[in-house]
């Protein structure tokens, strides 16, 4: 089965470099970034979603509104050291620097078993 994912992230290159890194998989990816990311662009988002990849650096109210858009599916949060703090027990740390190997192995968890994860390191 293909896994739809959509990344939102505040630096394109960001978005550029996950897509490839995961264009091996069986996985349609699609991406909103810079200055193609404001709180309407979540609302008129149409596409099905299996995964949602958010970057740290995304405005708040976007994240607040992406979040809520996309309530129903997993959600993994690229780096997010302030989110450690209040994050759930089912919330999943991977080391720093970040790996984009570990990125796929934590999107293959979750098209196992929904949950969100916190990823905390550099990419």
């Amino acid at each position: 089965m293909t896994h739809r994912i959509h990344i939102i992230c505040a630096k394109p290159e960001i978005g550029s470099l996950i897509k490839k890194a995961l264009a091996s998989y069986d996985y349609i990816i699609s991406c909103n970034s810079g200055d193609t990311i404001d709180e309407n662009s979540i609302s008129r988002f149409q596409e099905p979603v299996d995964c949602l990849i958010m970057d740290k650096n995304v405005n708040p109210e976007v994240k607040k509104k992406a979040t809520e858009f996309f309530k129903k599916i997993p959600v993994i949060y690229l780096p997010a050291l302030a989110y450690m703090e209040n994050s759930p027990d089912d919330f999943k740390n991977i080391s720093e620097p970040l790996k984009l190997s570990e990125l796929s192995e934590k999107l293959a968890d979750l098209f196992k078993v929904d949950k969100i994860c916190v990823l905390s390191g550099k990419i």
